[in-house]
């Protein structure tokens, strides 16, 4: 997770322009001046750490892992280097819209000073002895492991935006659009051991001493996976991990340094440690409880968004943050019971011990947010074997845990789930009408009979005047954006703004963005709206209408 945070800052940026109302003028080989920033920054940490001012060196550190995001934000801000690619490739490319390809070229800078900003670092730890290669591509495997699924799921989008109707159906119909978010989450569930697999530089365990030790604890444990594997870092960490929630899939990682540093009894604490993740569901544990949490966190949103804004977005705040909280308290018991799960498996208390002592010697007496000190662990194993009701009160802790995680998913998904059953007539109304196709959306709505009430207003209306004007489905959308926008010229000159308002409407749900301001606008001000000059209205689109009317919010 070390690159997860940068990475979403990045992202972040995209939005940074169309947030903030910005318009820089697009100069994208300015962004050539930002390419010497890392190596700048990691020459003056070198001098520094060779004077012996190491405050100072640590400061050049944090400086030089920030460079990356800085730049991209001058890039996107200053130097204009998104709207460059929107004019390149004739598309909006917004956090806000449907991904488009070239989004991931917007982030072109960040990746680019990240591997620079992983070379100067290279070559600053090195303190004058040569780069160390092992540092460079282990830290680079890294930072491709995080940006790889978020270019997978925009690559998938796009794909998936090339059908209209998948796409306009997921962005309306909930029930697709949950399908959809479904179908990403266990495809990444599913690919994630084999694409770590691939991304990190990892070889399969080969026989000997430590293969024979693992295979007998996993016999023990009744734990079965598809391989073991050797996780090359270049000797830069010391950590094992199980991948895969299922048999045929999960990968078990260990380090080269874990593998060095542990003797015997110890990698078969390790092992069994980890195991006991799998045998306990720790995994399932974590997505229960926040599937759990964000339905209901999207409950409450969708309960005070339309009466509050500000107090939709101050619950957001308060849930992610209480979530953080609530992660940090899970985490740092599944860990213990992890721990207690080795106990009664290896009846092996030195092996355990003395494995929490070497791989995190520095945690001995401190606590993190997913884990508690080693020394904190240890004195629970303690206890733990001279009491064995302080092991089963934590397992009942945590079971309770979960069948509370289990009854809060349970009825809020439930609920919402009959909510978005209860909508899905009228948002397949509305993507009818976005796809132009006129005639469906009525049939649809005569086949609903008394039921078609539930249906919103404005999607009845829409249709309605679409229907009266005897108009069928359109091949593309773009024709039928273009009939409307000419019924709406025709009921401006004949006076009739409510109606030039529905035919604007439908415009814009076509495809036509102007025309959809211009009925946003109508709407909101229809009554005592003056009625714009019609040869106005014959001078092509709707911005001579805007300015004659005024600028819509």
């Amino acid at each position: 997770m070390g690159y997860l945070g940068s990475i979403l800052f990045a992202l972040a940026s995209l939005g940074l322009v169309e947030g903030l109302e910005l318009d820089p003028v697009p100069r994208p080989l300015a962004v050539l001046v930002l390419l010497p920033l890392p190596h700048l920054v990691g020459l003056l940490e070198r001098r520094a750490a060779l004077a012996g001012r190491f405050g100072w060196a640590a400061r050049a550190a944090r400086l030089g892992r920030a460079v990356p995001v800085l730049g991209q934000v001058l890039a996107v801000g200053l130097f204009g280097w998104q709207a460059s690619l929107e004019i390149v490739f004739d598309a909006e490319l917004s956090l806000f819209q449907w991904p488009h390809p070239a989004l991931l070229l917007a982030l072109a800078p960040f990746v680019v000073l990240t591997l620079l900003t992983i070379d100067a670092e290279a070559r600053a730890s090195a303190a004058g002895h040569g780069p160390r290669p092992g540092l460079r591509s282990f830290q680079a495997r890294m930072f491709l492991t995080g940006l790889g699924p978020i270019c997978a799921y925009v690559l998938v989008a796009a794909l998936l935006g090339a059908s209209e109707l998948l796409r306009i159906g997921v962005e309306e119909v909930a029930l697709w659009s949950l399908a959809f978010t479904g179908a990403l989450l266990l495809t990444f569930v599913v690919a994630l051991p084999r694409f770590l697999r691939a991304t990190w530089d990892t070889s399969p365990l080969t026989d000997g001493p430590q293969r024979e030790l693992l295979d007998r604890v996993a016999s023990l444990a009744n734990f079965r996976c598809r391989e073991l594997l050797v996780w090359n870092t270049g000797g830069l960490m010391a950590n094992a991990a199980i991948v895969g929630l299922f048999p045929a899939g999960r990968r078990v990682f260990f380090t080269d340094a874990l593998l060095r540093q542990l003797g015997p009894r110890q990698l078969a604490a390790v092992y069994a440690h980890e195991i006991g993740h799998a045998k306990r569901y720790h995994v399932l544990l974590f997505l229960l409880w926040a599937l759990a949490f964000f339905a209901v966190l999207d409950a409450g949103l969708t309960w005070v968004e339309p009466q509050d804004g500000t107090l939709a977005l101050a619950l957001a705040v308060a849930g992610l943050s209480l979530w953080l909280l609530a992660f940090g308290w899970l985490s740092r018991r599944v860990e213990l019971e992890a721990d207690l799960f080795c106990l009664e498996l290896l009846r092996d208390g030195i092996g355990i011990t003395s494995a929490l002592q070497s791989v995190a010697p520095s945690a001995h007496n401190r606590n993190s947010w997913r884990h508690f000190s080693t020394s904190r662990r240890i004195a629970f194993l303690n206890r733990a074997a001279l009491e064995p009701e302080v092991g089963r009160r934590l397992t009942r802790r945590l079971r309770g845990a979960a069948a509370l995680g289990l009854v809060l998913f349970l009825v809020t998904a439930g609920w919402r789930l009959a909510g978005f059953t209860e909508d899905y007539a009228g948002e397949r109304t509305l993507v009818d009408l976005r796809l132009g196709r006129y005639a469906t959306a009525e049939t649809r709505l005569e086949g609903l009979g008394a039921d078609a009430d539930r249906i919103p207003e404005v999607t009845r209306r829409l249709t309605a005047f679409a229907t009266a004007a005897g108009l069928a489905d359109f091949e593309e959308r773009e024709d039928a954006s273009g009939v409307a926008a000419g019924y709406a010229v025709e009921a401006f000159e004949s006076d009739r703004v409510d109606a030039a308002a529905a035919w604007l409407g439908l415009a814009g749900l076509a495809g036509d963005p102007i025309a959809g301001e211009a009925a946003d606008w109508l709407f909101e001000h229809l009554d005592g709206l003056p009625v714009p000059d019609p040869e106005e209205l014959e001078l092509g689109p709707w911005e001579p209408w805007l300015a004659g009317l005024g600028t819509p919010p």
